[in-house]
């Protein structure tokens, strides 16, 4: 198993103890959908010009946890080819969770994103 699907799965462990003593009715999900005429990230274009549709879902806890997943179609994998290693795929997918607290006056987000 890698290390990163072990820190998933550890911190899933964990915000499930949490959540367990979480009163649901602070707790919320929510969503977003949209469909836009270029997907562009930091300038660069990641749709070849073309439409994309994207979507997302996020779960706050109520009590500073959270878990969330963002999604696009993409086109521009496929120019990564090379000779010897063929790149494949439609879709980003970014998944991402944390904790947020005060402490001190300041406020803190220990977080983990992954992108695939």
């Amino acid at each position: 198993m890698k290390a990163s699907s072990k820190f998933i799965l550890s911190a899933v462990a964990l915000a499930s103890a949490a959540f367990a003593q979480t009163s649901y009715a602070d707790a919320g999900v929510t969503y977003n959908v949209g469909a836009i005429t270029e997907y562009r990230y930091r300038g660069l274009g990641q749709t070849r010009g073309k439409p994309a549709l994207q979507g997302g879902l996020d779960f706050d806890a109520g009590n500073g946890f959270y878990l969330g997943a963002w999604g696009s179609n993409i086109k521009w994998i496929k120019d990564q080819s090379t000779p010897t290693q063929d790149v494949k795929g439609s879709v980003e997918l970014d998944l991402y969770g944390g904790y947020k607290f005060e402490a001190g006056g300041l406020g803190y987000d220990v977080g983990f994103l992954r992108y695939q």
